[in-house]
């Protein structure tokens, strides 16, 4: 027995379930959309607001729990293309507080993962390197940020022309 807690019906939790279904449903068919809204508050000025829309970045990014974190290519594709998802990230990492960057860093690793294209158009982002420059320079965010432009340099010759 559950004490201090009435446990769930199962028609609470079939209810439950079929609304997180129609959520994700609807966030499937407007992923553009809630990565747009999502860039536009990375940039606001209000930390906690740039930071959190940088960790909701994350669950358009993966799929599986927790424990199995997996970037959908697909979607690393359709997120790639957005030029105002790369310039927020690249504005979260220059002015975003220690948590804003560690998402945003976090975000673009898995954004980045084995995609070329998006590592081809995350370095062409205006002030992206100058981001990661200043990630590296907290040493909280320094295995992060390193991945990050480690993945950069990958196979691109003008990343890796860009890092020197």
């Amino acid at each position: 027995p559950v004490r201090g807690k009435e446990r769930d019906s199962p028609t609470q939790t079939q209810d439950t379930d079929t609304r997180v279904e129609q959520a994700t449903g609807r966030m499937e068919d407007n992923v553009a959309e809630t990565a747009r809204g999502l860039a536009l508050a990375m940039a606001s000025e209000d930390a906690s607001v740039s930071r959190q829309a940088a960790e909701d970045l994350m669950s358009l990014l993966f799929c599986g729990g927790r424990s199995e974190r997996t970037p959908i290519r697909s979607r690393q594709d359709e997120l790639g293309e957005i030029p105002e998802l790369r310039g927020a990230l690249s504005h979260l990492l220059q002015h975003g507080c220690f948590e804003g960057r560690y998402f945003g860093c976090l975000a673009l690793s898995y954004l980045l993962h084995c995609n070329p294209t998006n590592i081809h158009l995350v370095g062409k982002t205006p002030g992206i390197f100058e981001g990661i420059r200043l990630s590296l320079s907290d040493p909280r965010m320094q295995g992060l940020a390193s991945g990050v432009l480690s993945q950069l340099a990958f196979g691109d010759k003008d990343n890796g022309e860009r890092i020197c």
